[in-house]
């Protein structure tokens, strides 16, 4: 195996994944290799990788197939009546506790229906005080088909199911049939894995560290705090606490050593085997184990093939090459994981183990105490560079810190905490009282590793980039083996410039009179970004769910983020409602906020605000913002949502018109105040398309080429009514759901004109779930 059939396998798989849809799987689809089978025998250079990479595109093909076996719409939103097995360790949080469960059957109304093998289930109303994993349970479940938000520049939760297996998600129904049934499904590692689970949160139970330590022996990371996990963010040492690559080789490396050092001084062990053999063997038992403990996740699999490979060298006695070593591994991810690559983890991994195998290559052995440090600095420097395109590109942001703090965290972590940690959990299989000197110094030690990077944080902040295109990646990249190359290599600092357009080039801005509007998928909410060239505008930020999660800081700062935004010239609250109010508080922590306006100034505690009334407007950079509702007089009877704060936007000849909750007595209220004025190309819909909003006066008076409906995929409230949407199409509007076609991108004022863009539906990838029947998405 060669590093061009490495590539030829990546090639296949990548220029498969590209597609926005996967056609069905047939057997058929195997004539495919007839054209390269039967060029091979002529030209067998040119034919190979060809059906190298025909061969992975097919393989792909099949397991994504039958991982894209789907919830039947019909069960979706009805009680289901579930036989299985908890899964793994269940996740506890504010909102309750979420796990995986295995379905072994599957009823409703009593009569056998198929499901997905794999389900996500939350548990909100009094969960069990504790779900052990391999537990056979009988639960009443109302599931769906995998769904996320949709938006540009933010994390894809579909995507992330798909990667993971899980075919389905949902939540327990309250009620006396869910209960434990006899028996036990799991494994004697799934037992292992929760005793040590339980072991660790009781020997460890007075420690601010408990959750980072439990990360690092079974991979539950639930139990690290939000300021411990923006610690590790903000240094660039996050990467420690998930058990990868990093991990499984340096423990599988630790253990190597030791045991050959110890199999040589154990008489006569060499001539039974030679001691890098044994060593390797007990390396490749070790990293097996510790890979177990992690319970088999992805990252860990892909981690423990590329150790398997090494290994297997020295086991085989086979002098390898580090390209032929890293072209093998691939080659064995891709055919065990063929959805390995749409991990950003992957090409982190083989990217990392490439730079320091050529680091490695070309420095060779330095001499004395100061040179190993400073190889070591340069190694952190080498892999900073590599690695900053990719990071830029999949998170949008890079430490600048995290050259000097991987230099001490690395090692101290992977050769000090962790082994002392395994240690103390092979210990407790003893006695307790053995472990807890072990467990108690390790948890110390990452205390004090916390405290160092504490005093690294304020130093410097996290270098924020927008979303860089592939190009620039690409190039970014070219650069940075460029500069690394080694002394003598002509221009090398001139890899310095193929930096440039992935840090310092902004993602294109509206032109003067434009206006960018972007209403956001944010569930059952409304979010609405208004863009000119040279200021923003929020308009509400979505919702905020009691678990902690909220869309300001998982949806609108990574997507402004994206855009290269980083500050808000006015955040606008229409009203105090949580769908709307939810997230402005982490916008307003995690961007500079220069003005914030609302209905409910009392209600934003955490920032100075002020009313937002009638007969206020002002212009930028040639679009005019003007604020239509509320008046300054109201009736003490009026509702919160007749208070809403209305905001119309004017660029050339086009108008949008964004109107909060408003319902029917402010519509009229605006209808007799503004009269023609109110008339909107575009129209965010009052209230989430409830009946109680969108009279036939407004709609006239408002006239709409565009109804935009804010409103979640089959949410509670049932939003938007049937009847309110046919009224707006009989009004000849045409109509759209954040919900169901992802966030709502349109341009006003441009010259020509932009067409309104849905991004479900223009971003679609194959794992993306598209309503086939938006009325019946809608209704439980």
């Amino acid at each position: 195996m060669t590093a061009s059939d490495a590539l030829a396998l990546l090639g296949g798989n990548l220029l498969l994944q590209l597609l926005p849809q996967f056609p069905p799987w047939s057997w058929w689809w195997l004539l495919l290799l007839l054209p390269p089978l039967l060029l091979y025998r002529r030209s067998p250079r040119l034919s190979r990788p060809l059906l190298i990479a025909t061969a992975s595109g097919l393989w792909l093909l099949a397991n994504a197939s039958a991982l894209l076996q789907q919830l039947p719409p019909e069960l979706e939103g009805v009680n289901l009546e579930l036989t299985g097995t908890i899964a793994s360790l269940p996740s506890l949080g504010e909102g309750g506790r979420r796990h995986l469960f295995r379905v072994e059957e599957g009823r409703r109304l009593g009569e056998l229906v198929k499901l997905p093998e794999l389900i996500r289930l939350s548990w909100y109303h009094d969960p069990p005080s504790t779900l052990r994993p391999g537990e056979r349970w009988q639960l009443t479940v109302r599931l769906k088909r995998p769904w996320g938000m949709s938006n540009p520049g933010t994390f894809d939760y579909e995507q992330w199911l798909f990667h993971n297996g899980i075919a389905a998600t949902g939540y327990v129904r309250r009620g006396e049939d869910n209960r434990p049934l006899g028996g036990e499904g799991a494994g004697p590692i799934d037992r292992l894995r929760y005793h040590l689970y339980l072991q660790l949160q009781q020997r460890l139970n007075d420690s601010p560290y408990a959750g980072v330590m439990t990360a690092l022996v079974v991979g539950e990371r639930s139990g690290i705090s939000d300021a411990q996990w923006q610690l590790f963010l903000e240094t660039g040492t996050n990467h420690l606490m998930a058990i990868s690559g990093l991990h499984v080789g340096l423990v599988a490396g630790v253990i190597f050593f030791l045991a050959r050092g110890a199999w040589c001084w154990f008489p006569g062990g060499t001539t039974l085997v030679a001691a890098p053999r044994f060593a390797a063997i007990a390396a490749l038992l070790g990293a097996l184990l510790y890979a177990a403990l992690a319970g088999f996740s992805i990252p860990t699999q892909r981690a423990l093939i590329m150790v398997a490979v090494g290994l297997g060298a020295v086991l085989l006695r086979r002098a390898v090459s580090p390209g032929q070593l890293l072209s093998v591994a691939m080659i064995l991810v891709i055919l065990w994981q063929p959805m390995a690559p749409l991990s950003p983890g992957f090409w982190l991994s083989f990217a990392a183990v490439a730079a320091i195998f050529y680091f490695v290559r070309r420095s060779g052995s330095p001499k004395g105490m100061v040179a190993r440090l400073w190889q070591l600095l340069l190694l952190q420097m080498i892999l900073f560079l590599t690695l900053l395109p990719l990071l830029a590109h999949h998170f949008g942001q890079v430490s600048l810190l995290a050259p000097l703090a991987n230099l001490i965290a690395v090692p101290f972590v992977g050769m000090v905490i962790v082994p002392l940690l395994l240690l103390g959990v092979v210990l407790l299989a003893l006695h307790p009282l053995l472990a807890d000197p072990f467990l108690h110094f390790s948890a110390l030690l990452m205390g004090w590793l916390l405290q160092f990077l504490q005093q690294l944080q304020p130093l410097a902040p996290p270098y924020l980039l927008h979303s860089p295109g592939l190009g620039a990646t690409l190039l970014a990249l070219l650069g940075a083996i460029w500069l690394t190359a080694p002394r003598g290599w002509p221009g090398r600092a001139l890899g310095v410039i193929a930096f440039v357009p992935l840090l310092f080039t902004l993602p294109p801005r509206p032109d003067p009179g434009e206006a960018r509007v972007t209403v956001v998928d944010v569930g059952q909410g409304l979010a609405t970004l208004v863009e000119t060239r040279n200021h923003l505008l929020i308009f509400d930020t979505g919702p905020r769910f009691p678990s902690g999660f909220n869309t300001g800081s998982a949806v609108i700062v990574p997507m402004l983020r994206a855009r290269g935004r980083t500050q808000v010239d006015r955040l606008i609250i229409s009203h105090g409602d949580i769908d709307h109010i939810g997230g402005a508080r982490a916008v307003s922590e995690e961007m500079t906020v220069a003005q914030i306006l609302t209905s409910v100034p009392e209600a934003v505690e955490w920032a100075a605000s002020r009313p937002c009334y009638r007969g206020e407007s002002w212009q930028w950079d040639g679009v005019a913002f003007r604020l239509i509702h509320p008046p300054r007089q109201q009736a003490a009877t009026t509702s919160e949502n007749d208070l809403s704060c209305v905001l119309q936007i004017t660029a050339g000849e086009e108008s949008l018109l964004l109107t909060g909750d408003i319902e029917a007595a402010a519509e009229r209220s605006l209808v007799a105040a503004e009269g023609a004025a109110l008339h909107s190309t575009y129209l965010v819909v009052p209230h989430h398309g409830s009946r109680t909003s969108s009279t036939p006066a407004f709609i006239e008076q408002v006239s709409p080429r565009w109804a935009i409906i804010p409103a979640g995929r089959r949410n509670r409230f049932r939003f938007p009514h049937p009847e309110v949407e046919a009224r707006y199409r009989q009004a000849g509007a045409s109509t759209v759901v954040t919900g169901d076609e992802g966030a709502i991108t349109l341009t006003l004022g441009a010259t020509p004109p932009v067409p309104l863009q849905r991004h479900r539906l223009q971003q679609r990838r194959y794992w993306h779930s598209i309503p086939t029947n938006n009325s019946y998405d809608r209704v439980w």
